[in-house]
């Protein structure tokens, strides 16, 4: 029996079994109830050939950054590259934190380099940002990867940690091709090439005189731009080496997001992501 002719309104249940959205959006029901909504109209390269999206620290507009639930955001909202920072602790494990110390995003106070995981795990990475997060943990880098293997490739920003026990990880979780790496530090990015010649770095073109300079001196997978500041050019000699081109843009100006996606760049770093879906639909560039 036709479910519209069974009676009263429909309203369906639904949290993450998003093999069966597709049909279900198709169903004749009043609404949707759903803890994860973002599943419901996620974004798709499939549908929009665009450039790749890079969640900066996670979906972090509406979860606290670099955490399992920014992350989890980013999966569910569709989208294909997670922006992580790692530090490590005292006793030599890669934790996912942005600043040296724990005072910003965290209930704790310290240097994470001078803390031991079985101090740091127990931190309240979540409430400063809202209660509703309350109890988040800080995650292990090895938490990550094994949260988005097979859904997102990790961007990892080197904040203070060891490239062996960085590459260890990968390796351990068949990831170091999903994976690209980038340190300000260059003699980190100098050990990680020495140490495995297969490992996906990332190089700042504007950290270089030239395009030319940057490539000469780290061989990079990735190249990484300021906002729209690359010349057409730049971006096909990219192309010809195959190195993947990605502008960062941490504001929310949709005409700047807008000429970011025009560009021809392979990927996009962005501070909010989400805004990339007032832009992109199926038939034209901006939703109402």
């Amino acid at each position: 029996m036709e479910l519209e002719t069974l009676g009263p309104e429909k309203v369906l249940w639904l949290e993450k079994r998003k093999e069966v959205l597709e049909d279900v959006l198709q169903l004749p029901v009043l609404g949707i109830c759903s803890n994860q909504p973002e599943l419901l109209k996620t974004f798709s390269n499939s549908e929009h050939p665009h450039p790749k999206i890079v969640c900066h620290r996670g979906a972090k507009t509406f979860a606290p950054e670099n955490t399992l639930s920014a992350i989890d955001l980013a999966i569910g909202l569709g989208f294909n590259i997670v922006e992580i920072d790692v530090r490590q602790t005292k006793d030599g494990v890669p934790v996912v934190l942005h600043d040296s110390s724990a005072n910003r995003t965290t209930n704790g106070r310290g240097a994470i380099k001078k803390m031991n995981y079985a101090d740091v795990c127990k931190l309240d990475a979540g409430s400063w940002f809202d209660p509703f997060f309350a109890g988040e943990p800080v995650p292990r880098l090895e938490d990550v990867l094994a949260h988005v293997k097979g859904c997102l490739e990790v961007y990892i920003e080197i904040k203070e940690a060891e490239p062996e026990i960085l590459l260890e990880v990968a390796q351990r979780f068949d990831m170091l091709g999903d994976c690209f790496f980038w340190c300000e530090d260059i003699r980190v990015m100098d050990q990680l090439r020495l140490l495995n010649k297969d490992v996906r770095l990332m190089a700042r073109r504007y950290d270089f005189p030239t395009l030319k300079d940057a490539i000469v001196r780290h061989s990079p997978q990735v190249i990484e731009f300021n906002g729209l500041k690359f010349t057409h050019e730049e971006l096909e000699h990219c192309q010809e080496l195959d190195i993947l081109s990605m502008p960062f843009y941490m504001g929310s100006k949709l005409c700047v997001l807008k000429k970011l996606i025009d560009s021809g760049a392979d990927m996009l770093n962005l501070g909010n992501p989400k805004l990339i879906k007032k832009i992109c639909t199926s038939t034209n560039h901006y939703l109402e």
